[in-house]
């Protein structure tokens, strides 16, 4: 992993390396009407002590005056019937040594990251390195925000195992693309979008270097693969985030993911239609996902626990047992997975007819997380069979509202709820679960059992 702490070179203006004298450093920042983003952005890149570097960015019209800025900073004014992105890139006079760096507006570049890039460039194969995404905080100043990158990027490097993968395509805040001169019509088309398209990282048609992607960086190396892709973005991307509440919604989701496999057949996809299938409690679907997941990034922790989730709800507790326990023996793991692989270690006790056994390892999982939805669906089920039926309710109401569209947990509620003598309220929890999977056996075989009595 590249330098990223406050010692970094360009952070305190150490002279540049002889090999690097040659290049120039163009940074280009997306154009924005929202002063803030824009001065924060040149605040951060600010910080490094590079005098090759030299900034372009566009003014918000009506704002910016009685600003001074950086002497190596450049903003221009929009002037009226001009398109201010006309010509940037030609007037740069790109050179084969040359650095061109995009940088969202509102981006805020980590201390170091001149220094990275630098250094990357001499690397078998590398045409560019990007920084993933980071949050401003607009309450906190630059500086306070650029610490806060370190500190993310030094977990980052702890926990590196878990986040390396490769990918085809990246949405980043910061790229920045080595010989530019090869792809300067490309790189003008991609600014003149105001960098919203994609950029094709290919020479006259050769396939793109491949990227492997670490949590703070990015970077392309030479190996056969599919052409890489670039796209500047705000956040993380729409893979990210809440899993759908409603059935609209889940619907939706997965309709929109399923049309972008379609066009690429990338991994993450793959995750996250896994994860989406096991809150719906489609385990053959999750299972077909994880595994074409896996085949791409083969050591995925949340690809692995998907897959093993999925394999303990097909009654596969064997296969389902020897993920896990690889996982817990490899090595160090995230909180949340540690939470996740001893939550389904419990499961599977559960399902070896082993309470006992499943106890400790779902309190080992609440210990890390109070909520986690799997262990509290086992605690559940531990409660129930010690006829317990009131602990029981509350382990899966607070299950459910992490999954609510799991027609399994709707299913045990009606049970828990039925056993508990609510009759009216156990049929409605199973009317639910049919709502959701209308060919659930044990809710269709509990509701019929109940009309017949």
């Amino acid at each position: 992993m590249p330098p990223t702490s406050r010692t970094s070179t360009d952070a305190l203006g150490s002279e540049p390396t002889p090999s690097s004298l040659t290049s120039r450093i163009h940074v280009l920042v997306t154009p924005t009407q929202d002063v803030r983003a824009l001065l924060s952005t040149l605040a951060a890149l600010s910080v490094a002590r590079e005098p090759r570097m030299k900034v372009t960015a566009i003014a918000p019209e009506g704002g910016m005056q009685g600003w001074t800025f950086d002497p190596r900073f450049q903003v221009r004014l929009p002037e009226a019937g001009q398109d201010p992105l006309s010509d940037v890139i030609a007037e740069l006079e790109l050179n084969p040594d040359d650095v061109v760096v995009f940088v969202r507006a509102g981006a805020l570049a980590p201390r170091g990251w001149l220094a990275s890039i630098l250094g990357r460039r001499s690397e078998l194969g590398a045409r560019a390195v990007a920084a993933l995404p980071w949050h401003p905080r607009p309450k906190m100043s630059p500086e306070t925000e650029l610490l806060g990158w370190e500190a993310e990027s030094l977990s980052a490097q702890l926990h590196h195992h878990h986040h390396s993968e490769d990918r085809a395509d990246v949405e980043t805040p910061m790229l920045a693309v080595f010989e530019p001169h090869v792809l300067e019509s490309a790189l003008t088309e991609f600014y003149r979008s105001g960098c919203m398209t994609r950029l094709a990282l290919r020479e006259d048609g050769e396939p793109a270097p491949r990227m492997v992607v670490a949590k703070d960086l990015l970077v392309w190396q030479a190996d056969e693969a599919p052409p890489v892709m670039a796209t500047l973005s705000g956040d993380p991307g729409e893979l990210v985030g809440e899993l759908p509440r409603t059935v609209e919604e889940a619907d939706q989701l997965e309709s929109h993911l399923r049309a972008q496999l379609e066009n690429h057949a990338r991994p993450e996809l793959h995750l996250r239609l896994a994860e989406l299938a096991i809150a719906r409690g489609d385990r053959s679907t999750a299972t077909r996902h994880a595994r074409a997941c896996l085949d791409t990034w083969p050591e995925h922790v949340a690809a692995q626990l998907v897959l093993a989730y999925a394999l303990i709800g097909e009654e596969r507790l064997v296969a389902a047992r020897k993920i896990i326990e690889a996982l817990l023996s490899s090595g160090p793991l995230e909180l949340r997975d540690r939470a996740s692989a001893f939550a389904c270690l419990g499961k599977i006790w559960l399902r070896e007819g082993e309470p006992t056994q499943a106890r400790p390892c779902l309190d080992v999982a609440l210990g890390i997380d109070a909520d986690h939805p799997i262990a509290r669906f086992g605690m559940a089920r531990i409660a129930m069979a010690a006829g317990r039926f009131a602990e029981a309710l509350e382990h899966l109401e607070l299950s459910l509202q992490a999954r609510p569209l799991s027609p399994d947990l709707h299913y045990e509620l009606g049970r828990a709820l039925v056993l508990a003598g609510q009759l009216q309220e156990g049929m409605q929890a199973l009317g639910l679960a049919l709502q959701l999977r209308d060919d659930h056996a044990g809710a269709l075989e509990l509701m019929d059992r109940l009309r017949g009595h």
